[in-house]
């Protein structure tokens, strides 16, 4: 599905002493936006899908065209959308 919006998702090896679960870019070069996720987030499904998510929510946010990188703000309505994606906000709600 992501291959179809012009999306490659390659999964990169864990960074060691790094935090890093993904990475989002656009590749000039192949004309596709490029979303990695470290393996570090494979071990553990929920790690995964929301690593996955949030990298999508950059997309969809445009987040990967910011001139000067992706800001803590824009990290973190990233990681919003994700939990709406993942979490549905009745449920959260519920939940809580």
């Amino acid at each position: 599905m992501l291959r179809s919006c012009g999306i490659a998702l390659v999964l990169l090896p864990a960074l060691k002493n790094s935090f890093l679960h993904g990475i989002t870019f656009y590749d000039r070069n192949t004309d596709k936006i490029i979303v990695g996720i470290t393996r570090s987030g494979t071990d553990d499904l929920d790690k995964f899908r929301f690593s996955l998510f949030h990298e999508i929510a950059h997309i969809l946010k445009e987040h990967i065209c910011l001139k000067d990188g992706i800001s803590d703000e824009a990290r973190s309505v990233a990681g919003t959308v994700a939990e709406a994606y993942l979490q549905p906000y009745g449920k959260l709600r519920k939940s809580v």
